[in-house]
């Protein structure tokens, strides 16, 4: 088996896996995450910060409460943005409210939109679509 084969099945084994995790394990897990998680960004960064972190699709774990927590903390939430396979990739502000990315508004970045959505037009100030 190649390593891309073998990747590949781990990939598929792993996703098998986190399928069969019920609902409210996973929603107790990102409970969990939150204080554990503002407890170390606040060891190494201070409020205002920029903090990325990562929007779940499908069975990943929900980073939303974190997310909302660092948001009320004071932190600035940076998302990150394929716009294209095989690319860097882009990060937006995001606030609580904003909705979060989809496949549209992120296909919609990459081909230059500049559409309505809270979103899709916070780009990180004086980076040129990067957040540091």
């Amino acid at each position: 088996m190649t390593d891309l084969a073998s990747k590949t099945a781990l990939r598929r084994h792993a996703l098998a896996r986190r399928d069969l995790i019920e609902p409210a394990e996973a929603h107790a897990a990102a409970e969990e995450i939150v204080g554990r998680a503002l407890e170390i960004v606040g060891k190494l960064a201070p409020a205002g910060a920029v903090v990325s972190a990562y929007w779940p699709i499908r069975s990943e774990i929900s980073t939303r409460p974190l997310l909302e927590a660092l948001a009320q903390a004071g932190y600035r939430i940076a998302l990150p943005v394929m716009t294209a396979a095989a690319k860097p990739l882009h990060f937006r502000l995001w606030a609580p409210g904003s909705g979060g990315p989809t496949p549209s508004t992120s296909r919609a970045r990459a081909a230059g939109s500049r559409g309505s959505t809270t979103w899709r037009s916070r780009c990180c100030p004086g980076s040129r679509g990067w957040c540091r």
